[in-house]
């Protein structure tokens, strides 16, 4: 038995650490090692008793002896390599690309021909105990890929090197999978094809939210370019996944898909938040900026006809950073039409007190409004929206300060009231223009 691991592996590692030094100047290995590695008479004599236990009605005996001796077999070969998947760590990932190689390129096809050459009178148990060799690595690697994908964190590590190298590891071995040749009608092929079409979204997702050049950031809080690009591809992505899987009910699955689809959201979310701070020293413009992008994500997301528990619904989100904006920008201002006095101050006193605070409020509304009217909300419903909630904080208590003043002040009171009522509505129905025009 060392004599035939030596005979199996010492090629497997040679090839090994070849292909993953130039993967293409390495010609595909042999097919045949297991048949040359054994004695011709033994070869002879282990397909004449698989022969003889088939045809006598044992075909279930000699594909359980069969499968578990063979299973053995690859369990020890990666052994002898050093490639058992225990932790989900950087070294363990790489141990993963070169197990799928070696399972595409040799461990796999070996089997295929031993298989072919044992049970060459009986195509289907061929099949069947080829499968049944196989399915455990196979399962092994999926596992080993959706567990990576589902439970580590998205950093940049994972997406611009981990995720690729595990892309282009499965797409190149897929072929090897699926070819009538090495595997027919397996059962676990399924898995495999659903697993490296989530690695590769995962994959093109990265590369969206993490591209090479950076592009520059709106002065207005504009919608950022990365968040349409990657909202639009998880869009495509969703309906293509269940296109693919037509006939079935529009409630979709807890899958990974699904997981991997929540999480690439929540880290375009996080990617808006952090740029949303890195780009604006103003906080309120941080949360126009923010309305306009999470508001994209759910018109887009409400385009999509089906239930899913696992896309992130962000009406709540949006009208958080309202309310964020709200008292960051306009609470502030109201604060200038406070007045607390006792009965006992004389009116002169609130008269003058009154005067100092309308013309701060006077020169900060103007000020507010000026520069917020460069600044943009792209939704025209949650635009009015907006102005409609910053209406109903400040009108009532700037008509009921208006109307103290004029009690204290009588007739000077309209040399400070700059603005009526109307005045207030028409510059705040002139905010988010996305362009500097003249307000008050």
């Amino acid at each position: 038995m060392r004599f035939l691991f030596s005979c199996f592996v010492d090629p497997v590692d040679t090839y090994l650490t070849k292909v993953l030094v130039d993967p293409e100047g390495v010609p595909n290995p042999r097919v045949d090692l297991l048949m040359h590695a054994l004695p011709s008479e033994i070869m002879r004599r282990l397909k004449e008793t698989a022969k003889l236990m088939v045809n006598g009605g044992f075909m279930e005996e000699c594909s359980d002896i069969y499968s578990k001796w063979r299973r053995e077999f690859l369990k020890q070969c990666l052994r002898e390599l050093r490639l058992q998947l225990y932790m989900y760590n950087n070294e363990d990932v790489e141990k993963w690309l070169k197990t799928c190689k070696a399972a595409g390129k040799i461990l796999f096809p070996n089997e295929r021909s031993l298989c072919d050459y044992l049970f060459s009178g009986s195509h289907v148990a061929a099949n069947v105990y080829f499968e049944k060799i196989c399915k455990e690595l196979t399962i092994s690697l999926v596992s080993f890929a959706n567990t990576t994908i589902t439970t580590r964190s998205y950093l940049p590590n994972l997406l611009c090197n981990i995720v690729p190298k595990m892309s282009q590891s499965l797409g190149e071995l897929l072929p090897e999978f699926t070819s009538p040749i090495l595997f027919i009608k397996s059962s676990f092929l399924r898995d495999l094809q659903d697993i490296q079409e989530i690695l590769a979204t995962l994959n093109n997702f990265g590369d969206i939210i993490y591209p090479d050049n950076v592009s520059a950031p709106f002065t207005n809080g504009g919608l950022h370019l990365i968040t349409k690009e990657a909202t639009d591809y998880i869009i495509r992505s969703c309906v293509a996944w269940i296109h693919r899987r037509s006939g079935q009910s529009n409630r979709v699955e807890n899958s990974s898909f699904w997981m991997v689809i929540g999480r690439m959201m929540e880290l375009l979310e996080s990617e808006l938040e952090a740029k949303s701070k890195d780009y604006y020293t103003d906080p309120a413009l941080g949360y126009i900026f923010m309305i306009n992008n999470l508001s994209y994500i759910e018109q887009k997301r409400s385009h999509l006809k089906f239930d899913n528990d696992w896309f992130p619904r962000n009406t709540t989100k949006v009208q958080q950073k309202c309310n964020l904006y709200l008292r960051r920008s306009w609470n502030k201002i109201v604060e200038f039409l406070k007045i607390e006095t006792n009965e006992s101050v004389e009116a002169v006193v609130v008269a003058e007190l009154m005067k100092d605070k309308l013309h701060l409020f006077n020169l900060h509304f103007e000020e507010t409004c000026t520069i917020q009217s460069t600044w943009t909300v792209s939704n025209k419903g949650l635009k009015e929206r907006i102005i409609k909630s910053i209406e109903e904080i400040l009108l009532p208590r700037y008509g009921k300060f208006c109307d103290r003043f004029q009690v204290v002040s009588g007739n000077q009171a309209y040399e400070y009231i700059k603005f009526g009522i109307v005045d207030i509505q028409n510059c705040l129905s002139n905010l988010f223009q996305g362009n500097m025009i003249s307000l008050c």
